[in-house]
């Protein structure tokens, strides 16, 4: 028997759709430093800005220049407009110069979560997934950046799924929609908590969610509306997961812990399996990609959270 989880016939896309080009390592060639970071920051900043006065389509070259926008994460000198160091005053003045107030404030406030992943990373995640036996569906990407969990899906089920993304930083979102809407994607510049979504809907839901000890502004009355900001975000996805879905995030040895929690099991709401998947505490060169293995199954069930773990 195909596991419940699987997609068989998938949702094939209409014709006329433009499948957008497979992100590899070889497109994010990340510069090193602070200043080239922040250079390559400013350059997608103004081929943005070009796409979307020309209401067009990225060329290939500004899809390159829009890739190596790596976000304002260990950049918080570029919003520091009392700066000592006069080489950085300049940089915050020129970037203060360039963005809306919207944009401005959204950025800067993107400082603490704004890292996105490593593709290789990416690529281990689409592989554990198409191992389970997904071959498409609804995808959801709770907190895209600029999209390359999208960007790195295997086309094979990039051609057979319907892929919604939602971004909180108005930047990022503008970027995400100029690579990836008109391949059909469709794109909320919004945040995860306010964003309206259908429960039990989406197949499989992917990402790299955001981090912290704080609290996202969820006054519903939700079992995990007070979580921290990553178990809430683990906490809506099982609720806009359809039964036998998958959910498939990056986070760390805390969340596993918290299912051991009274806190944690209210959140499951259905019967529900964590297969945390262990990968190498150091980070790897993208010429060696991490060999992602489970290291146990623990599963809940029923409104009162019943658990049982099994090592695997």
């Amino acid at each position: 028997m195909a596991p419940s989880w699987r997609v068989g016939a998938g949702i094939p896309q209409p014709q006329g759709r433009r499948q957008w080009p497979l992100l590899t390592r070889d497109h994010l060639v990340h510069p090193g430093g602070a200043v080239a970071k922040f250079g390559s920051n400013m350059a997608a900043i103004d081929a943005l800005r070009r796409i979307e006065a020309e209401q067009r389509s990225a060329t290939s070259a500004e899809r390159g220049i829009l890739l190596r926008y790596t976000g304002w994460g260990g950049l918080p000198a570029s919003f520091n407009l009392e700066a000592t160091d006069g080489s950085w005053l300049a940089r915050a003045r020129e970037l203060r110069a360039q963005l809306a107030d919207d944009d401005y404030e959204a950025a800067r406030a993107s400082v603490n979560n704004s890292h996105y992943t490593e593709v290789h990373v990416i690529e281990a995640m689409w592989q554990a997934i198409e191992r389970f036996g997904f071959s498409g569906g609804r995808i959801l990407e709770p907190a895209a950046g600029i999209g390359h969990f999208i960007g790195a899906m295997p086309q094979s089920l990039a051609q057979n799924s319907q892929v919604t993304a939602i971004e909180i930083d108005r930047l990022s979102g503008r970027m995400l929609t100029a690579l990836y809407a008109p391949g059909g994607v469709e794109v909320r510049v919004a945040p995860f908590e306010k964003t309206p979504l259908p429960d039990s809907w989406f197949d499989l839901v992917i990402g790299n969610v955001p981090f912290g000890k704080y609290k996202v502004a969820d006054l519903s009355n939700r079992a995990y509306a007070r979580f921290s900001i990553h178990n809430y975000f683990f906490g809506r996805a099982l609720d806009l997961v359809r039964p036998g879905g998958l959910v498939c995030f990056i986070t760390t040895s805390y969340t596993m812990d918290a299912l051991t929690t009274r806190r944690a099991s209210t959140s499951v709401r259905r019967p529900t399996c964590w297969v945390p998947f262990g990968c190498p505490k150091a980070p790897l060169p993208a010429s060696r990609p991490p060999t992602c293995r489970p290291t146990s199954c623990s599963c809940a069930s029923g409104s009162r959270g019943k658990r049982s773990a099994a090592s695997g």
